[in-house]
């Protein structure tokens, strides 16, 4: 921009000199310098002039604007894919593993990332903790509305609470929330999860949401369960959980006889047997056709509520350690009229932040508000799991949403 305007002085002031030699009135051509110079440094400060760029399209480097490149950037990601299934992804999935080497050592941290206690158990916990920190994949704000997002999208409904990863292997299961740390221990049917069935050899690795008020986990996508399934694509992955789900049937994942909640330090909670029983339930998958209809409550007695919509992208990986992706997009229900055009139920309208007119405020305000958006009215005393809005781009989110 500095270029152009001294570009631009330096051309008028050529001008001006040709015209003093040529007798030209010096006052006029002074004038034209002067509104030359005063469009290109003119600043507004109306956010809705469409002569200078909208403060939201500033707000991602590098420029053209993060929003206008989502689809290219995704476009990008899946020809990266299409190329080969184990190349790095360059964009924000820095933490992908690359090869069958590395494949594996995955599948070697599932079985060994939890060791016994020993003299060394504090070691031991920080480890588990940078182990699985960051390693949930995000979502971003759906800014641009994807052209195929009917035919190559597969739509999730996400429960509010906390998103968790919940690893099952040497024969425990435990939840780590986003930062890495453990919040829940129990034994579950997952193969890996417990030493009951001859499973404690396996591994299970699946993306999940707590919902402690209704002692559920609702599980939003699987990363391994026997078998690596980071390099499938979401519509395989999503296949594979539906039939492995259906043969475990309906398990509960914790209770009384060994099988209590545990807290973070391996003790019980309170020092004594919760007899809480934790039960593994899909999170629901929606039609297009459903967006327009969904109802409110969309669970029973509206527990848990309906903390955001999931757009998948069909052949999108799995991007372990990744970030946030354009291949799972995230809108707020409140927002399906406004971005989709479709009919929104008048209580979800009611959850709208009290800044928010449309899709075009800015998203980080957007998100900063939905943070605090449908907390639970219920809280368990003997529970200290943080309910957060799952808010896809905060995610405990999901920051996703």
């Amino acid at each position: 921009m500095d270029f152009i305007i001294l570009r631009l002085l330096a051309s008028s002031l050529l001008a001006l000199a040709d015209s003093c030699i040529c007798g030209v009135d010096v006052i006029t051509q002074m004038d034209c310098l002067e509104e030359m110079l005063g469009e290109s440094l003119r600043v507004s400060t109306d956010r809705l002039d469409t002569s200078v760029i909208h403060p939201r399209y500033l707000e991602y480097k590098p420029k053209p604007s993060y929003e206008s490149r989502q689809e290219e950037r995704r476009k990008l990601i899946l020809e990266q894919q299409k190329k080969s299934r184990r190349v790095s992804l360059d964009l924000h999935r820095t933490g992908l593993p690359t090869t069958k080497k590395e494949s594996k050592k995955l599948e070697k941290e599932l079985n060994n990332g939890d060791q016994p206690k020993s003299n060394k158990s504090q070691e031991s916990t920080n480890k588990s903790h940078e182990q699985y920190k960051g390693a949930l994949m995000m979502s971003e704000w759906m800014v641009e509305v994807p052209t195929d997002l009917e035919a190559n999208w597969i739509i999730k409904a996400c429960p509010q609470g906390k998103r968790v990863l919940v690893v099952a292997n040497k024969g425990w299961t435990k939840a780590y929330g986003r930062n890495g740390h453990e919040v829940l221990k129990f034994v579950s049917s997952l193969p890996g999860g417990s030493y009951r069935g001859g499973t404690g050899g396996s591994s299970t690795c699946l993306d999940c949401i707590l919902c402690p008020a209704r002692c559920v986990l609702y599980v939003l996508d699987v990363i391994y369960w026997g078998a690596d399934l980071m390099y499938c694509d979401a519509e395989f992955r999503f296949f594979w959980l539906n039939s492995k789900m259906a043969e475990l049937g309906e398990q509960h994942v914790g209770g009384p006889g060994g099988e209590e909640e545990m807290g973070v330090d391996g003790e019980m909670v309170d020092g004594k047997r919760t007899g809480r029983r934790y039960q593994l339930e899909l999170a629901r998958t929606l039609d297009f056709s459903q967006l327009g209809n969904l109802p409110h409550p969309l669970h029973p007695d509206n527990l848990p509520r309906l903390d955001g919509i999931l757009f998948y992208q069909k052949e999108g990986w799995y991007s372990w350690k990744g970030g946030k992706t354009p291949l799972v997009l995230w809108l707020k229900p409140f927002m399906l009229h406004d971005v989709l055009g479709l009919p929104v139920h008048p209580n979800y309208l009611l959850e709208k932040p009290p800044q928010y007119s449309s899709p075009k405020m800015d998203v980080t305000e957007i998100d900063d508000e939905t943070k605090g958006i449908n907390k639970p009215d219920s809280k368990d005393a003997g529970n200290k799991v943080e309910t957060r809005t799952v808010g896809e781009n905060t995610n405990d989110n999901i920051d996703m949403t």
